[in-house]
């Protein structure tokens, strides 16, 4: 058994994606071959065994599947308490919200407050319908907010092991 950080597993699970790539494409090459009609078909055939790759492949695949339903349950299950007692999934989640929620507050703060537009038949003006010093205090919490759940979230991905076999 080996311990080892949520980020570690991402990494080992990506590294596992590489080398079945690198697999296949392998497969890919030498599961078919050209000769010419005057060539020894023979001495062109490329060493190839089916079974040995299709066995790597299956191997490769249930260890990228058994680690991924690993991660997956660490990252469903484990709470943290320091946050609202949720899962570190559902901080990912939030993290992921707050983002587009900050992108929209960051829109609202950069629009002004009256905005000139004209056309070729008026001259127009585009006035904000909301409390724009509002909207900056939101982006401020929202901002503080994120830092929060991302310190947390990355403390519990890259710091905390746990207990993994392979």
């Amino acid at each position: 058994m080996k311990l080892k950080t949520i980020n570690a597993i991402g990494k080992t699970i990506a590294d596992l994606k590489t080398e079945r790539e690198r697999l296949i494409r392998k497969d890919e090459k030498l599961r078919v071959f050209t000769a010419g009609v005057s060539e020894d078909m023979e001495k062109l055939r490329p060493d190839y065994d089916y079974d040995s790759f299709q066995k790597e492949l299956d191997r490769l695949d249930g260890t990228i599947r058994n680690l991924t339903a690993k991660a997956v349950t660490i990252l469903a299950t484990e709470r943290v308490k320091e946050y609202h007692d949720m899962t570190i999934l559902e901080m990912l989640l939030l993290l992921r919200d707050l983002r587009a929620k900050d992108q929209r507050l960051y829109d609202m703060t950069s629009h002004l407050e009256k905005e000139r537009h004209s056309t070729e038949l008026a001259i127009e003006y585009e006035y904000v319908n909301y409390d724009l010093s509002r909207v900056e205090e939101d982006l401020r919490k929202t901002r503080e907010e994120i830092e929060k759940v991302r310190t947390f979230s990355d403390f519990f991905i890259h710091e905390l092991s746990y207990d993994f076999t392979e």
